[in-house]
């Protein structure tokens, strides 16, 4: 194969940080989770289209128009597995996932039946770099020195070893933690959703921080699809083995972050459950959806 002797080299565009020595930035990982919803399938043509997808069976015509009401019984049903469960399979969904750790990550994709695009694992010295820190060791005073100054320090040696050309990203960046933050495009059908955040707000058997990612998740579909109300997800779970004992050495007198965040996120899902089911009965009394959205 011939090779073109006239390429440009390219200037390596890596932010180097290490002649200040900047300290690192460091955050809760559960205040440095932010889930959005950045495109899904959209709600009007989800009542446009199922009521003929679930009563196929009863008829081929897709132009076939059926009562308010049944309309209303038949997407409350299709969202609770009572009809043809493929079509949840239809809507799609797609989130912006940022903040979450390495650690996190590897949880995240191991969960084969989503799709995902993840950032690169080059060049963790821009100044978005962060790194996350559990509650309890920000409880734990000496263990959360230790745990910044050697975070700090492999920092630095990233830094130092691509600063010396003589040591490339891919190779330098072995050094960096499991505790630098990510951010992850994830798409996943509505079924497949469903079963992920049913298996990840298992508080006895997972992490926190995938608790939480797991409720900002649902949080955002619900957000835009009037199902709240069908108490798909059951937010009152067991809480983590052994909690009490497992805040840190200096535990905090009040509630603890992941315990607010959860009160806010039950708060969330009753407003949205409200104004779900005054959706759904305009719905059923045909005060909106009459027509078929162009």
């Amino acid at each position: 194969m011939s090779k073109n002797i006239n390429l440009i080299p390219v200037t390596d565009s890596s932010k180097i940080l290490s002649d200040e020595k900047t300290e690192i930035e460091i955050m809760n990982d559960l205040e440095n989770i932010k889930v959005s919803l950045i495109d899904h399938t959209p709600w009007p043509h989800i009542v446009q289209y199922l009521p003929n997808y679930v009563n196929t069976k009863v008829s081929a015509d897709s132009n076939l128009a059926y009562p308010p009401s049944q309309n209303a019984d038949n997407l409350e049903k299709a969202f609770k597995s009572k009809t043809l469960p493929s079509i949840l399979e239809t809507i799609r969904l797609t989130f912006r996932v940022k903040g979450i750790s390495v650690q996190d990550a590897l949880r995240l994709i191991r969960h084969h039946t989503l799709s995902f695009s993840a950032q690169c694992t080059d060049d963790h010295l821009s100044p978005d770099f962060k790194t996350v820190v559990p509650e309890s060791i920000e409880n734990s005073p000496k263990f959360y020195k230790r745990y910044k100054d050697l975070t700090q320090l492999c920092h630095e040696l990233y830094a130092d070893m691509i600063e010396s050309k003589k040591i490339s990203t891919t190779d330098a960046r072995l050094i960096l933690n499991k505790n630098h933050d990510n951010f992850y495009h994830v798409s996943c059908n509505f079924k497949d959703l469903l079963g992920f955040v049913e298996q990840h707000i298992d508080q006895q058997n997972q992490s926190k921080s995938i608790n939480i990612l797991a409720y900002q998740m649902w949080l955002a579909v619900c957000q835009q699809y009037p199902i709240a109300h069908l108490n798909l997800v059951d937010f009152e779970q067991p809480s983590h083995c052994n909690s009490e004992n497992l805040n840190g050495t200096n535990p905090p007198n009040e509630k603890t972050k992941f315990e607010s965040m959860l009160t806010e996120y039950k708060g969330d899902l009753v407003f949205f459950s409200e104004t779900a089911t005054d959706h759904i009965e305009m719905i059923r009394k045909g005060e909106i959806f009459t027509t078929q959205p162009e």
